[in-house]
């Protein structure tokens, strides 16, 4: 599985709404052609990847609907660090208010309407249910990497994907219960989950497998 096959799926589905979609310009950086291998769960890479690109694609669609038949590319870039693999995804969208960033992240949010439910039972939403980019940072945390983005009104959007590199340092993070720990998670407030910047009482097991990223045709 791979990032060229999540844009495959985000364009077709891209065109199926709007007869066009952007094209994707690949940069690889600190990587030989071949591709670089990273520890992490294909389907959680790819349903990360399919939801950005296709947030990307329809915000792109959207802004420069006047000029469909020259629309601006949606660039990714990715960089292999010391620590992490990063994966930049950037778009010339219009981009989204400050206001709005901090709501992108909460469940059922959605800058787009909600789908028709006798449309959505034909053909996959492109958008509209709230949920696609919140569950993507969930992947994204889930061996301690990070979802992020950032945005210029007027512009357009960037949203980098950070991933460990070593598999020994992608640790899945599990709540701790025992006899000793049961009178903590009773409490009438619930400790933050793994999914928060904060991982007290958590513990964490490494995650072995590793997944290829084939790059498609990159340039």
């Amino acid at each position: 599985m791979s990032l060229a096959d999540a844009a495959s799926n985000a364009q077709r589905l891209c065109e199926t709404y709007y007869s066009t979609a952007p094209e994707i310009k690949y940069e690889a950086i600190g990587s030989p052609d071949y591709g670089m291998t990273v520890s992490y769960v294909p389907t959680h890479l790819f349903h990360i990847m399919f939801e950005l690109l296709k947030n990307s694609f329809r915000a792109v669609v959207e802004e420069h609907w006047e000029k469909s038949d020259s629309l601006p590319v949606v660039k990714v870039i990715i960089t292999k660090g010391e620590e992490d693999i990063c994966i930049k995804v950037s778009d010339q969208g219009g981009g989204i208010n400050r206001s709005a960033l901090q709501k992108l992240f909460h469940y059922h949010y959605s800058t787009a309407p909600q789908p028709d439910p006798n449309y959505a039972a034909m053909i996959a939403p492109l958008a509209g249910y709230g949920y696609g980019l919140p569950l993507s940072r969930v992947y994204a945390r889930y061996f301690t990497g990070d979802l992020v983005v950032t945005s210029m009104k007027g512009y357009g959007t960037d949203v980098h994907v950070y991933l460990k590199k070593l598999s020994s340092h992608a640790k899945e993070v599990l709540p701790l219960y025992c006899s000793t720990t049961k009178k903590h998670y009773e409490h009438t407030q619930m400790p933050p989950d793994w999914s928060s910047p904060t991982h007290s009482g958590f513990s964490s097991r490494p995650f072995s497998s590793s997944t290829f990223i084939d790059w498609g045709q990159c340039e």
